[in-house]
């Protein structure tokens, strides 16, 4: 056996290994209970195998995951996405593992080399599509300025003539971009980001990039606004095809997808005045 085609099959292996402790875990925070825990143990095994299957057949890794080709630079970005995956895997988050068998460092470690290992695909693969997709040109430059502009002028007059929350949402999302912006900016962090979504009817996503703004210029109302107006709706707006092109900008202002509509973005960005919700501030 060729020595290439022997670290194929270990590397193989090993990837078997670490998303079948992955699938598991998961499998078996929804599972356990109505299923035997062997059989949610076969099926992780199988689901793995039938993932590095088809990764072998379909040759994903030559054609998805080597964004630098084979070289250290490749290499490097797969472990430092390795290293982070596995650091911030919050599987055992879905469960109380108590004193079952799952819950023991063997298999807490092959479940964050599974996420891990999952996280290096998705930066490889992202830094591939990043790579043929090429460099992002920017039509309309001044039309973009113009919208930009127009963007902040908006949330300035409607921050300035409005003093009323008209969302309890709107107050929940505030509520917590202040809270992580008076904690310490570190790992620990960001890993409470990641349980918010397991454990939080409302997740800490959205509010996480408002909190760095916050750190740099203040927990206030006009802070929260700008930074919502400036990090999601401006981006997705001017990417989003205009009706009719940006000239259809002065008279179409649809509100923006629903992940980033849900902070005070109602009565900011289509600019209806309404009875408030929660009173005034």
């Amino acid at each position: 056996m060729k020595p290439r085609t022997l670290l194929q099959g270990l590397a193989g292996l090993a990837a078997w290994g670490c998303l079948s402790g992955l699938a598991l875990v998961r499998l078996w925070a929804v599972l356990y209970g109505r299923v035997p825990g062997p059989a949610i143990l076969a099926a992780a095994a199988a689901l793995a195998a039938l993932v590095v299957g088809a990764a072998r057949r379909l040759r994903l890794i030559p054609r998805l995951l080597l964004p630098f080709g084979p070289t250290w630079r490749t290499a490097l970005l797969a472990g430092a996405a390795f290293f982070l995956g596995a650091l911030l895997d919050t599987s055992y988050d879905l469960f109380s593992a108590g004193d079952m068998a799952i819950g023991r460092l063997p298999f807490r470690l092959v479940c964050a080399l599974g996420s891990g290992l999952v996280l290096a695909g998705v930066a490889l693969a992202l830094a591939t599509a990043a790579r043929r997709f090429g460099r992002l040109e920017l039509p309309r430059g001044r039309a973009l300025l113009l919208l930009a502009l127009a963007v902040n002028v908006l949330t300035a007059l409607y921050a300035a003539g409005s003093a009323t929350v008209y969302y309890w949402d709107s107050n929940i999302y505030w509520s917590s971009s202040t809270m992580l912006a008076g904690q310490s900016l570190d790992l620990a962090q960001v890993r409470l980001v990641l349980q918010s979504v397991i454990t939080q009817e409302y997740n800490y996503l959205l509010s996480w990039p408002i909190s760095l703004v916050m750190r740099v210029l203040g927990t206030g109302r006009y802070v929260y606004l700008f930074a919502i107006a400036n990090l999601y709706v401006l981006p997705w707006r001017a990417w989003r095809p205009w009706p009719g092109g940006y000239a259809g900008a002065a008279c179409c202002w649809p509100a923006p997808p629903p992940c980033c509509s849900t902070p005070d973005s109602p009565a900011l960005w289509t600019w209806r005045r309404r009875g408030p919700a929660s009173g005034p501030l």
